[in-house]
């Protein structure tokens, strides 16, 4: 999830939104992608919501790399024949506790967080 979150730049909300089936490795002549379809949102029943923009919409391209450690982590997933199953199934967004400072030290701060996380586990 790191490594998709770091060589992607989606948002929080969208990286946790992602489903199996939106996930692409063919070897097509377009190349491996993540279809961005839809995004977790805080609150509500249904924890899936819409992009944030109807440009949000879209297909992302993934490197190689990336491709070769989705197709490991699908290998693995307990769900891989369910395309409507989390692609990410334990990683959730904890909804906001009121104001920046009364949140608990780590606690996910949307797509802010996403990026230092990624940050933390990248060598470059």
């Amino acid at each position: 999830m790191v490594h998709v979150a770091g060589w992607t730049g989606l948002r929080a909300g969208e990286l946790a939104g992602l489903q199996v089936g939106d996930v692409d490795l063919s070897p097509s002549r377009s190349g491996s992608a993540l279809h961005l379809r839809r995004a977790v949102v805080r609150g509500g029943a249904d924890p899936y919501g819409p992009l944030k923009t109807a440009a949000s919409r879209r297909r992302v391209p993934i490197e190689d790399d990336t491709a070769d450690l989705l197709r490991e982590h699908l290998a693995e997933h307990p769900h891989a024949d369910d395309p409507t199953a989390p692609l990410f199934p334990s990683f959730r967004l904890r909804p906001a506790s009121g104001p920046r400072s009364q949140r608990r030290h780590g606690q996910p701060n949307g797509s802010n967080w996403t990026g230092r996380a990624a940050l933390k586990h990248l060598a470059f």
